[in-house]
């Protein structure tokens, strides 16, 4: 229990826990100057406790993503599993939700379009408009815990369903192209034997067909991972089943790099306005198209920066 005075007035905290049920409260709100911050700054602790985000003593973890080279939204003060389903399993779904980045209001974020993130961690919570900068700055980088976190989420048996998510979509690529099509047709067989293997072997990257680990065109566990370990994903909808549509939800589920292909004039089962296809009338321009897209992914990926220093 503790009593500050303030300007003649008593100002009382009730501080009790009991099976993580909170049982604070504070009186007098209106306050003004410093007296007013230190209770906004325990009263957003105390809100932190009551929705289950941090325990007094205990650890908060504080991200940072960036959007761009320079642009980054930060969030602070946040509990282990809110963590991961406010931010963390949104952004390896590539979600649109609404959130609301720490000093902001809330917006619709795009977490697709989010280049990576960091998580860090503190005993005691963060608070001020310049956090973000304080996460960035050389004294927090012994805090940065992102591995930590993801590693600790595959053994969440809490998050049952999303689980098998998490492990596949940070399953570690090896240098393979998965490649979905309709191998049962003698056109499409001819042009992945004369168009897409060789490119394939061009850039020395193993094939991987899905007939090969399919049983009666049924998508089991071993076409799920294969598909994870996959840098690319090449998918035909030339003469496309409806398993392929399955197929495609879950590479982007897993922000997999994805090309589809197409002999010119197939009708497609779902709308693809906006998405870049290789429309095809022969084997030859199906081979230098695709040539050309694998090498600008490629290019894309050794870019990408995994990890960056901020000053």
């Amino acid at each position: 229990m503790l009593f500050v005075k303030h300007k003649n007035k008593i100002v009382l905290i009730l501080k009790k826990f009991d099976k993580g049920v909170l049982l604070n409260y504070l009186l007098c709100k209106k306050q003004g100057g410093i007296l007013k911050k230190l209770l906004m700054d325990k009263a957003n602790q105390v809100i932190q406790i009551m929705n289950g985000s941090a325990e007094e003593g205990g650890t908060y973890y504080h991200t940072v993503l960036w959007t761009g080279e320079t642009a980054f939204h930060w969030w602070a003060n946040f509990g282990y599993e809110e963590l991961l389903q406010e931010l963390i399993i949104p952004y390896i779904n590539k979600q649109v939700v609404l959130v609301a980045p720490s000093g902001e209001n809330k917006a619709i974020m795009n977490f697709g379009a989010v280049s990576y993130l960091k998580v860090f961690k503190t005993v005691k919570p963060l608070y001020g408009k310049k956090t973000g900068d304080r996460l960035l700055s050389r004294r927090f980088r012994n805090k940065e815990c992102t591995q930590e976190v993801i590693e600790a989420a595959l053994l969440n048996k809490s998050l049952a369903d999303s689980k098998s998510l998490l492990q596949l979509a940070f399953t570690p690529d090896k240098k393979q192209v998965f490649v979905i099509m309709d191998f049962k047709s003698k056109l499409l067989n001819s042009a992945y034997d004369n168009s897409i293997l060789p490119v394939i072997r061009e850039f020395e990257y193993r094939p991987v067909r899905i007939d090969e680990i399919v049983e009666k065109d049924k998508v089991n566990s071993v076409v799920l991972e294969e598909m994870a370990k996959s840098n690319i994903i090449i998918v035909d909808l030339t003469e496309s089943k409806n398993n392929f549509y399955y197929l495609i939800g879950f590479a982007y589920a897993i922000g997999k790099e994805i090309i589809f292909t197409a002999r010119k004039g197939t009708s497609h089962c779902l709308d693809f306005k906006g998405v870049a296809i290789i429309e095809w009338n022969s084997q030859e321009a199906l081979k230098q198209a695709l040539s050309k897209k694998i090498k600008n992914i490629l290019r894309k990926v050794e870019s990408k920066p995994l990890s960056k220093s901020h000053k």
